[in-house]
């Protein structure tokens, strides 16, 4: 009798333990995905709204469920928000603080997460991205006979986005008709290829199905990113080998057969890859949607003073890999830069390509301090020091065997 209450009350304690786990899985996930979305502002979601939540819920983990305070994470998270804090004073802005907290309270919630949890975030992940995709390629395939949104979204910034019954879309005129950009939830087309390629780069982390990988990327071309268009070059090329050879093939066959018929899809992809680098032929800046941001940046830098240089112009125009600079300086830009530098040094030190090609996608958007994209930016982090540490520990002992 004693034996089965014990028993009983061990199988309620796990069960319990493993909600919590559950619990904590659902938040980051609600925090990469969802957070990315405008969606997520019409309901409430914002920094000041959601980060007494997410530091209690860091608080009970560390205090009643004994998960460790990681030194590094901490005395990080420390520096960024003193270096931060020069640049609140400097402008008078409190609001200021929002953004380096973003990417503080991404790191005390990834450093907490263990491994299984990480992997069910993938997981999980994978299959809402999947379904998102699926509703976009439906609109997709809706617009080419209905090009008339079923009803308009307003973004708070009070952009008008088409909602095509399945999925948001960015509606694009070609020489060859209307079509849309598959934005499923996300303000644009862009952030959703950025979502989908991330956590392809999760995936591979975590030796997840490259199969599945695959789908994801493949299925992603609706959002008709020249970003993704690279991303998925890289993953291919790092694909190629004898065992794998019969999907490279495939994929070869399928471009081929567009190309010998010239259909649609195929002058679409061809209209907007030239559209995404020349609009206009006369010059690279002349057509190119991201040359105006940088050139705005540069004279934005150019135009401050001595204190402007370390403690920014508060200034927004995203984006372009000058703006952290601009906007924040020195002191308050500095988390971006170390963070590319990192992503480039990783790719190197793990010999991963696909590091390499999200270096790229974070040069598109430097988002770091923005909600949602701060979530995606510290777990690539935390995974990927984490791994380097473990790799030291474990040759250090292998030298005093």
């Amino acid at each position: 009798m004693n034996n089965t209450l014990k028993q009983k009350s061990s199988n309620l304690n796990n069960y319990l333990e493993e909600s919590k786990s559950n619990f904590l899985v659902i938040i980051l996930l609600i925090f990469t995905i969802f957070y990315l979305s405008h969606l997520s502002y019409s309901i409430g979601f914002a920094f000041s709204t959601t980060t007494p939540l997410l530091l209690l819920i860091y608080l009970y983990f560390i205090i009643k469920k004994n998960r460790k305070i990681i030194p590094w994470v901490f005395f990080l998270s420390i520096f960024i928000l003193v270096t931060s804090l020069l640049v609140v004073f400097f402008h008078f802005d409190y609001k200021l603080i929002f953004f380096p907290g973003n990417i503080v309270i991404g790191l005390l919630l990834s450093s907490i997460l263990s491994k299984n949890e990480f992997i069910s975030i993938v997981k999980i992940g994978s299959i809402i991205i999947l379904m998102l995709l699926i509703g976009s390629i439906i609109a997709f395939i809706i617009v080419l006979y209905d090009p008339k949104p079923y009803l308009n979204y307003i973004t708070p910034g009070l952009r008008v986005i088409g909602f095509y019954y399945t999925s948001l879309g960015t509606p694009i005129w070609t020489p060859y008709g209307t079509i849309i950009r598959g934005n499923a939830i996300y303000d644009e087309p862009g952030t959703f290829s950025f979502l989908i390629c991330s956590f392809v780069l999760f995936r591979d982390f975590f030796k997840l199905s490259k199969r599945f990988s695959f789908i994801l990327l493949l299925l992603g071309l609706v959002t008709f990113s020249l970003a993704h268009y690279i991303f998925l070059s890289l993953f291919l090329l790092r694909e190629i080998k004898i065992k794998n050879i019969k999907w490279i093939l495939f994929t070869l066959i399928i471009v081929f057969i567009f190309s010998i018929n010239n259909t649609l899809i195929t002058r679409l992809f061809e209209y907007s890859f030239s559209e995404r680098l020349f609009s206009n032929t006369n010059s690279l800046s002349e057509g190119n949607n991201r040359m105006p941001h940088i050139l705005k940046d540069i004279n934005t830098i150019e135009s401050g003073d001595f204190y402007n240089l370390f403690l920014g112009n508060n200034h927004e125009n995203c984006c372009s890999p000058l703006y952290p600079f601009a906007q924040f300086g020195f002191y308050g830009g500095w988390p971006y830069y170390v963070f590319l530098i990192l992503l480039l040094f990783f790719s190197i030190f793990n010999k991963n390509i696909l590091i390499l090609g999200s270096t790229f996608l974070w040069l598109q958007r430097p988002s770091l301090t923005s909600s949602g994209y701060s979530f995606i930016g510290t777990m690539i982090i935390i995974i990927i020091i984490n791994d380097f540490l473990i790799r030291i520990r474990d040759s250090k002992e292998i030298i005093t065997l």
